[in-house]
């Protein structure tokens, strides 16, 4: 018997960046995209409509805070692992996605490689 793949929902509002994470994940048999938003609303919209086991968010969304959403993810779906894949890399930041709930922290320019040890880790 194998192995579910880890389901993966990305929150990005870059689409340069968003593009590179669902090719990396979709290039990765251990996992399977279940959802892409490119903002807060979106992403709302996404999170009881579908299982996942693993969240990717930027922090800077154009219509809220990645932090607010982050602190929504924890408290509705606690089994949820939350990966803060984002720009913002100084210490303010990563301490208060840790705090709201974020159980990794990438920066946007990670190799896929790392990108997808970094999920896999989480679990």
């Amino acid at each position: 018997m194998s192995e579910q793949p880890i389901s993966i929902i990305i929150v990005e509002d870059e689409p340069e960046f968003r593009r590179r994470f669902v090719q990396i994940v979709e290039s990765e048999p251990s996992m399977k995209l279940v959802g892409v938003a490119a903002n807060k609303r979106e992403a709302q919209a996404i999170l009881d409509k579908v299982a996942f086991d693993v969240m990717l968010i930027d922090l800077g969304l154009p219509d809220g805070s990645g932090i607010e959403l982050i602190r929504q993810v924890s408290q509705k779906k606690p089994d949820v692992d939350i990966m803060v894949v984002t720009v913002f890399g100084d210490e303010e930041n990563i301490v208060t996605a840790i705090e709201a709930g974020a159980h990794g922290y990438l920066l946007n320019d990670s190799s896929g490689e790392e990108f997808i040890t970094a999920a896999r880790d989480l679990l």
